[in-house]
């Protein structure tokens, strides 16, 4: 999947830089100064949105509405604009690469402005667009990778948060809303950085998913999901402030063979058929019964070596609603690290009684 990330974001910088190119020879005569202003501009932009830095912000952007996403989007890019120009425009008056007075360099003209608010324009809605789908998805689309069903292996994440109907009856369904979409923005970033895909948002469900030898790398599959928990835990004071609550969440893991494919003629989507993921939601939905948190088919926990502080704990046989043979099924603990204890000891100081704690 690295190399697609990287395609996508190669053809994007070659665009801007093309674009740059055909500016200066349509109203300068000339290359060099286009391309260069153009690259100046685009590798702090490509920088930005790869979250290389200022990332809370890139965070709070995305979380917006698409009309405040596409103003504060609009708003950055045009300061990385006017900065890169000024850059740029110093550097070459400085070496003399063009003629005139700084200012002139240095400064863009209304045009020139213009036409590259036009072009951060057209990347901004491209970027909502993956945005909305999905980095991995969108670019699955654009590739066309899957317009023939494909077979292969995948391991599947099933996040849901308990409780959500007790929530709703005392708070009202707005505020699940809010908490939804507070929690799934949360759960963003640590998917991010172990690599994993959000393929679907179900009621107050998330489905996760990686290719099998990605997720089986390093045990990312397992190490995001606790990742997860943490994040939640470490702003218990956040949800309880603005929520009443700290979401407890209850997941499953379970990998194995599917069919992948893109489905849909006016509305396109990448869809998973086949038994693993419907395992996993069975699964999801027995971690109440068995009273753990988090549930991982013993198939899948055997593939990878799991992390030195996570405790596999077999809870034998299990039968799944639909499947004839039951399967083995193992709970997974993590020994607490001072960083998850110092959160997990503040969780419990500020009420049980506050948590949802019970199933749907």
């Amino acid at each position: 999947m690295k190399w697609q990330s990287f395609f996508v974001w190669t053809v994007i910088f070659v665009v801007v830089a093309a674009s740059g190119v055909l500016y200066s020879w349509v109203f300068y005569g000339g290359f060099m100064q286009g391309g260069i202003y153009a690259v100046v501009v685009c590798v702090p932009i490509i920088a930005f949105e790869r979250g290389l830095f200022f990332r809370e912000l890139r965070r709070w952007i995305v979380a917006l509405p698409s009309w405040g996403y596409l103003m504060a989007q609009l708003a950055f890019y045009i300061g990385v604009i006017l900065a890169g120009f000024f850059i740029a425009g110093t550097a070459m008056w400085y070496f003399e690469i063009v003629n005139g007075p700084w200012r002139e360099a240095a400064i863009p003209h209304f045009v020139a402005l213009i036409y590259r608010i036009l072009v951060a324009l057209i990347i901004i809605a491209i970027l909502r667009v993956r945005d909305l789908l999905g980095q991995k998805r969108f670019i699955n689309l654009i590739l066309g990778r899957y317009r023939t069903p494909t077979i292969e292996e995948r391991i599947f994440l099933i996040v849901d948060l308990t409780g959500s109907t007790q929530y709703a009856e005392k708070f009202g369904d707005l505020k699940l809303m809010a908490l939804l979409s507070a929690l799934f923005s949360a759960i963003g970033d640590p998917v991010r950085r172990k690599g994993g895909a959000i393929d679907d948002y179900v009621g107050d469900a998330v489905i996760i998913s990686w290719p099998m030898d990605a997720g089986l790398e390093r045990a990312r599959c397992v190490r995001c999901v606790f990742e997860i928990f943490e994040t939640v835990l470490d702003d218990a004071q956040l949800w309880n402030s603005q929520f009443g609550q700290v979401p407890e969440l209850r997941a499953a893991l379970h990998g194995g063979e599917v069919v992948t494919a893109e489905v849909g003629s006016d509305h396109h989507k990448i869809t998973y058929f086949g038994d693993t993921i419907n395992i996993a939601a069975r699964m999801e939905q027995m971690c109440k019964e068995l009273g753990e948190k988090i549930l991982i088919s013993k198939s899948l926990a055997e593939r990878m070596r799991m992390p030195k502080n996570v405790e596999v704990r077999e809870c034998g046989f299990q039968a799944i609603r639909g499947k004839q043979a039951a399967i083995e099924i193992c709970a997974l603990h993590q020994h607490q690290s001072s960083r998850s204890s110092t959160a997990r000891s503040f969780h419990h100081a500020v009420g049980e009684a506050k948590t949802v704690r019970t199933g749907r």
